[in-house]
């Protein structure tokens, strides 16, 4: 072999060991990735479906406390029988708790896919709430007593996946053995 090629054979094959080499080191950092992907699959069904209710639970306690107490606002404000008061309520304190709810419930990972099913009816009714109650401010500033009662109509519907999520919850929670 001629002396002159002899440094270019040499980068040449370390080019070529570089490249073996790195490809070897993405497909065994692939292959560990992937192994990482199944292990915290595994880990993530692995939660018991009792650890999931008590997750889910502690999660959604403090929020329900927001939409309770908006609601509850909301309702007094119909109590009073005064329009305008019924829309500052939903515009100033309503709809931006309702928002507070459904970014609290978009933190909620359940592991389960009863919960997971649960919590998307639970997200879906928020949404629903949402745009009704925007649809109450609309038809109240309008004066519109058929769009009022029209949105009373959409606000009621909405609340059906609710009731539906709290229904299967109960039934869940009592099948593992809580109250």
């Amino acid at each position: 072999m001629n002396l002159k090629k002899l440094p270019m054979a040499m980068v040449a094959l370390t080019l070529i060991s570089c490249s073996f080499l790195t490809s070897c080191d993405e497909e065994t950092t692939t292959e560990s990735a992937n192994t990482n992907e199944a292990s915290t699959t595994e880990t993530k069904t692995e939660v018991s479906m009792s650890d999931d209710i008590l997750n889910y639970s502690k999660k959604i306690v403090p929020l329900i406390e927001i939409e309770t107490a908006a609601r509850k606002k909301y309702n007094d404000s119909l109590d009073a029988g005064d329009a305008d008061k019924t829309l500052k309520v939903i515009d100033e304190h309503t709809l931006p708790e309702f928002q507070k709810f459904l970014d609290g419930l978009n933190t909620i990972k359940p592991a389960t896919p009863e919960l997971k099913a649960i919590l998307e009816k639970v997200v879906l009714s928020t949404e629903q709430r949402m745009i009704a109650f925007g649809d109450v401010a609309s038809a109240l500033e309008k004066k519109d007593q058929k769009l009022v009662n029209a949105a009373f109509t959409k606000l009621k519907e909405a609340q059906k996946p609710l009731a539906e999520a709290n229904a299967t919850f109960a039934k869940l929670k009592e099948a593992n053995g809580f109250k």
